[in-house]
């Protein structure tokens, strides 16, 4: 799992995700991925965000007992945890 955790974490691309309809990445977006990766760069920030792609990304979003909410539910989870991965990778683009 920790080479799974490591490579979904230092993935490239996941900037893609945030940039949705060729949306113009600003300096006030910027800025905010510098204080998102600022955050997550820190001993505690490192050790929630693996908790959380271990959690959220390395496992099956449904499974056979899911309603389409639970279902729901569960993707917008690892949707979230994608977010900070690509605030964090445009961060280190922008440095």
């Amino acid at each position: 799992m920790e080479l799974a955790r490591e490579t979904l974490i230092n993935a490239q691309g996941w900037n893609k995700f945030n940039e949705a309809n060729n949306a113009k990445v600003n300096q006030e977006h910027i800025d905010f991925a510098h204080t998102v990766n600022a955050a997550f760069r820190t001993a505690d920030g490192k050790k929630i965000l693996n908790a959380m792609v271990e959690r959220y990304l390395l496992c099956d979003i449904a499974s056979n007992a899911d309603t389409q909410i639970a279902i729901g539910r569960k993707q917008g989870r690892a949707d979230v945890v994608k977010y900070i991965l690509s605030q964090i990778e445009l961060s280190e683009k922008n440095r």
